[in-house]
């Protein structure tokens, strides 16, 4: 190599070595490079040792330790940074000496990996079509390697999608059976105790009457539990069908409301509707779902309402849609769990503890009819300062 080769190769290693160790440190240069190879001496810097330590090196052992520090720079800094780097170490050895000579001193100690833009440059048309053909065979190969990985991935996703299906489709039927076979044993009971209740079966004394009144309200709540199953349970087998005919809306409000006084007066607890200033004709929609939408949300409303709460009701009309409005100043709902609450079976921790026996239905029940109507239910919340639940309808005559 002739002298000015040999001052092309000494430039590069010291603006190499100079980046490096601005970015690396000495200790891994030191480890690349080997410390055999350093032999520092008085009042050298650590950075010439270095430098003088790599030049005195064949070219292979230069190309070797390079490649070793280029892959420490790559692995804490990135790709992107480390041709960044290299790239700017390249555009001054061009500017200060030539970049043919550049090209013919330099590149071949750099990993082939780096500065292509600068090899194909100097390349013949063999060349650059021998290098089309080989980055043309990799990419195939990889395009053939990620279509393997993915038609892998899509088989495992489709027979583990399966598996959940008829797991979900073998629960479903569990709780339909299960449902079912309580509902009749509940009814009879019902009308027993309402039959004892009422004296039929003969007379009874105030204590009887009161531990019979509540087992009926037991046997009440137990019914609605296997009612709201068996609801659940048809809305996932899609055999949930409306009964679609013109209803009044306001009368239904008002007939929920006076279902849920009782509860709202035992929990004291007022309900206030403001009623529309308007008339809302009647629409087509199914009053028993509609029924199931509010009583859910007027119950939960009350449930989870403080002492002395106040749960409003409003109801607006414009442009052919109804939209409610169900607001309680009671515990609301965590932030972190509001994308779920209208899961199936999901509660909220709050509401655990305000409501042991709760069953983490009505939310979804609700959402799945309102969403049969093509309706619209969203809320906002915030803990302890309360909840308002709102859903639109399209008032079709």
């Amino acid at each position: 190599m002739d002298e000015k080769n040999k001052n092309i190769l000494y430039d590069f290693i010291v603006l190499f070595i100079e980046k490096a160790m601005d970015l690396l440190g000495s200790d891994q240069i030191t480890n690349a490079i080997g410390k055999e190879n350093i032999k520092q001496k008085f009042l050298k810097t650590k950075k010439t040792a270095l430098v003088d330590a790599l030049a005195s090196l064949d070219k292979e052992s230069i190309k070797r330790k390079i490649t070793t520090i280029i892959g420490f720079l790559s692995n804490n800094f990135g790709v992107d940074l480390t041709e960044k780097t290299l790239e700017e170490i390249y555009s001054i050895q061009e500017r200060r000496y030539s970049p043919v000579l550049a090209n013919d001193i330099i590149l071949p100690l750099i990993s082939d990996n780096f500065l292509e833009k600068y090899r194909l440059q100097y390349l013949s048309k063999e060349q650059l079509e021998a290098k089309v053909i080989e980055k043309t065979k990799e990419l195939l190969e990889l395009n053939a390697k990620l279509e393997k990985k993915v038609s892998e991935r899509t088989a495992e996703l489709t027979q583990a999608n399966k598996e959940l299906k008829e797991l979900d489709e073998r629960k479903s039927e569990f709780l339909s059976i299960i449902a079912h076979q309580l509902r009749t044993p509940l009814s009879g009971i019902k009308w027993t105790l309402n039959m004892l209740i009422h004296g039929d079966l003969g007379p009874i004394s105030k204590e009887q009457e009161r531990y019979l009144i509540k087992s009926y309200e037991g046997n009440e709540r137990l019914i609605a539990i296997v009612e709201t199953m068996l609801s659940a349970n048809r809305i996932d087998s899609a055999k949930y069908e409306l009964d679609l005919e013109k209803n009044e809306i306001v009368n239904l409000v008002l007939e929920v409301i006076s279902d849920n006084l009782p509860y709202a007066k035992t929990r004291n607890v007022t309900i206030h509707f403001e009623n529309p200033d308007i008339v809302i004709p009647e629409f087509i929609f199914d009053k028993e779902k509609m029924r199931d939408v509010l009583q859910n949300l007027i119950d939960n409303a009350i449930k989870y309402s403080r002492p002395a709460g106040k749960v409003t009701i409003t109801l607006q009309y414009t442009d052919n849609k109804v939209e409610f409005a169900i607001k309680d100043n009671g515990i609301g709902i965590p932030t972190d769990q509001q994308a779920l609450i209208f899961s199936r079976f999901f509660r909220s921790h709050n509401a655990q503890s305000a409501d042991p026996n709760g069953n983490g239905l009505g939310l979804f029940i609700v959402k799945s009819i309102i969403n049969l109507h093509g309706g619209r239910v969203w809320f906002e919340s915030k803990q302890n300062s309360g909840t308002v639940f709102h859903f639109s309808l399209n008032a079709n005559h």
